[in-house]
């Protein structure tokens, strides 16, 4: 992993000078600003229209069966097109956008308009990792974590978004105040995709990597060796994946059921939480993604997954205290259960967007960079085909469901510290792959 020698200003003076880099960002901070707002609300929402437990548990294991082969195709295509990035960067965006659109149209009556929905967004997967692969091919190598850090900037234009949804609620009711902002949201991000269509540049074509046609031999090949590529170079980080895609799939399902139907938070009281959190958190994510440049890979892994045990025993402690003593009430981290989540969802980001997408593609050769990512996402959400199901079936058949689940967030906790601690998590990185960095455009 990468060590920065220079200081937060001139990382920052570096990253943004970058005209790609600059529009990338702004298209993705409205993009991620609202759907980061709605999408916490989609489990309640399909709830409320009368999906059982089970079914939506099903609904993101079938997700999960087209995201493997999505992100598989994807990867390989844009490393054979890694001059056409771009392109890809565009259709993610609208492929989000549509899926927005869509999912407004959901209802009771059409249920297997919700099958659409996850559907598409499993497809989606197929401009994901592209879409990140160019992202960090247009800021400096040694700044990755740094620039990633940057997104978390959509929290700022996500306050408008949470203030339009709240008072959509507040007027139209939750579940029509949500199909109207997934309509007017989906619609917005469509068209952040066109404009990426318009304005983005792409990397010069490398003459020196020799491209091959697309065939599915070569497919299997190339995604098969930078897997192993990836076992055989950092295991630790393949088994941490792993164990954290099936915690973090029961997590997701069971926090948002915890904090309406035991910690008695409306979404409206959500979504006023929630505004605050995104607001406070981006100079933490900021400095916290700053650090880990400078930090070595293990540090930075064992520090992020001690939040884990840490929120899930605040949930638990909330079932008997469930305020914090001397806060007054209309603090949202008044709620202990909120503050649980508050930390998880800190933590959740770090992992996502700093360590996971810029460690996976620095791992290996350049040619192979966003299979890379694919691979890693594929590992994430591998679990989800067998722990989203399981995660519904317990939480629908027991009546202690939520306990049992966070009883196995810990174990899978637990058994990705002993891996960190036992195996090599720094990933042996001090410089980049090949002895060279990445060409970037100006």
């Amino acid at each position: 992993m990468f060590k920065s020698r220079v200081s937060f200003r001139e990382s920052t003076r570096e990253i943004f000078a970058n005209n790609n880099f600059r529009f990338v960002v702004l298209t993705g901070l409205v993009h991620m600003a609202i759907y980061s707002a709605i999408e916490p609300f989609t489990t309640l929402y399909l709830r409320d229209i009368g999906i059982s437990y089970l079914r939506i548990g099903y609904l993101d294991a079938i997700c999960s069966l087209f995201i493997i082969p999505s992100v598989l195709v994807g990867s390989y295509l844009s490393d054979l097109l890694s001059h056409r990035r771009s392109r890809f960067a565009a259709a993610n965006c609208c492929c989000w956008g549509v899926m927005c659109i869509i999912y407004s149209m959901v209802g009771h009556s059409r249920p297997w308009s919700a099958m659409v929905v996850f559907v598409i967004a499993g497809l989606s997967y197929t401009f994901h990792a592209p879409s990140r692969a160019y992202m960090l091919d247009q800021s400096p190598q040694d700044n990755h974590h740094t620039a990633m850090a940057f997104f978390s900037l959509y929290r700022l234009p996500m306050l408008l978004v949470f203030c339009a949804l709240l008072w959509l609620f507040k007027v139209y009711g939750f579940i029509t105040g949500m199909r109207l902002g997934l309509f007017l949201g989906g619609s917005v991000i469509v068209t952040m995709g066109l404009v990426r269509a318009f304005i983005l540049t792409d990397l010069p074509k490398d003459v020196h990597i020799t491209r091959e046609k697309p065939c599915l031999t070569g497919l299997i090949k190339d995604n098969g060796y930078t897997l192993r590529y990836l076992i055989v170079v950092a295991p630790a980080f393949v088994i941490i994946t792993l164990l954290d895609s099936f915690s973090d799939c029961c997590w997701s399902f069971l926090i948002y059921f915890i904090l309406n139907e035991q910690a008695g938070l409306s979404a409206s009281e959500i979504l006023q939480g929630r505004l605050t959190i995104d607001l406070l958190s981006i100079p933490v994510i900021l400095y916290l993604a700053f650090r880990i440049n400078k930090s070595n890979g293990r540090k930075a892994f064992f520090l992020l997954y001690l939040v884990i045990p840490i929120a899930v025993g605040l949930l638990i402690l909330s079932r008997s205290y469930p305020n914090i003593p001397f806060v007054p009430d209309f603090i949202p981290f008044a709620n202990v259960a909120f503050l649980a989540y508050c930390l998880k969802y800190i933590q959740d980001f770090l992992w996502l967007h700093i360590l996971l997408t810029p460690v996976a593609m620095l791992l290996v050769p350049k040619e192979h960079s966003t299979k890379a990512i694919g691979i890693s996402w594929l590992l994430a959400n591998l679990s989800r085909l067998i722990g989203s199901p399981l995660a519904g079936w317990v939480y629908q058949s027991y009546t202690n469901g939520s306990t049992i689940l966070l009883g196995g967030i810990l174990v899978l906790n637990f058994l990705i510290l002993i891996t960190i601690l036992t195996l090599d998590c720094d990933l042996g990185y001090n410089s980049p792959p090949n002895g060279e960095s990445r060409p970037r455009s100006k």
